[in-house]
């Protein structure tokens, strides 16, 4: 049974990959008209298969190459489900545009527009990864103002800073200070710490808990 849903997962996997993979070539072929089929498809399966590794066997690469492997394999699991959600989102928007007769039969036409659909998609993603990116290096406060009927004895208000998805191996000293100077600025009563504080593809001994312990100290 474990083999059998392992199987399922792998064929839909590597089947997703083939059909954003076919659906590229179609749509901007001739924009790749320098390269030939053979070998987009092994740049591409490339990719692919990195990605697998990164992910699934990561831990027996050499330890200089398994970040590098599990960054590209988590930009490439985040552009495969924007480009699935792209594709799909057009696909209904085609079919939808064909039923209700919404969208001129022209614009509709795959032979007048596929290119500048394809590199729609392409440039849709791209800016969402960026975005994503650089998201994911700025700090950002959220705060939140919860009534809670419950007695707590004589306290009557308890301000908590929760910090998440901090990822310790990204985050370097310099990193490290930045969110210690952004939570002392709160002032908060007791810092908790939640989701992806360190990451699956990093070996224990790489991280420097003593340095983290003393910015922690400083909160």
């Amino acid at each position: 049974m474990f083999y059998m849903i392992i199987s399922i997962i792998l064929l839909l996997y590597f089947g997703l990959n083939y059909y954003i993979g076919s659906w590229f070539r179609d749509n901007m072929g001739d924009a790749m008209s320098f390269m030939n089929i053979e070998v987009y498809w092994s740049i591409f399966f490339i990719i692919v298969l990195f990605s697998f590794v990164g992910v699934i066997l990561n831990h027996y690469l050499p330890k200089f190459l398994q970040h590098r492997i599990y960054l590209l394999a988590s930009y490439w699991l985040a552009a495969l489900t924007y480009f699935t959600m792209c594709i799909i989102t057009l696909n209904l928007i085609n079919m939808l545009g064909i039923w209700f007769h919404l969208i001129p039969l022209q614009i509709l036409s795959k032979e007048n527009n596929s290119f500048r659909i394809g590199l729609l998609v392409l440039i849709t993603v791209s800016i969402l990864l960026i975005y994503g990116t650089i998201n994911a290096k700025n700090l950002r406060v959220t705060s939140y103002k919860l009534n809670i009927e419950k007695q707590a004895g004589p306290l009557k208000r308890l301000h908590i800073a929760l910090s998440s998805d901090i990822h310790l191996s990204d985050l370097k000293d310099k990193g490290m200070k930045k969110l210690v100077e952004k939570i002392n600025e709160i002032k908060p009563d007791i810092v908790l710490f939640a989701g992806d504080i360190i990451d699956a593809d990093r070996d224990m001994a790489l991280y420097d808990f003593d340095s983290m312990q003393n910015h922690f100290k400083k909160c």
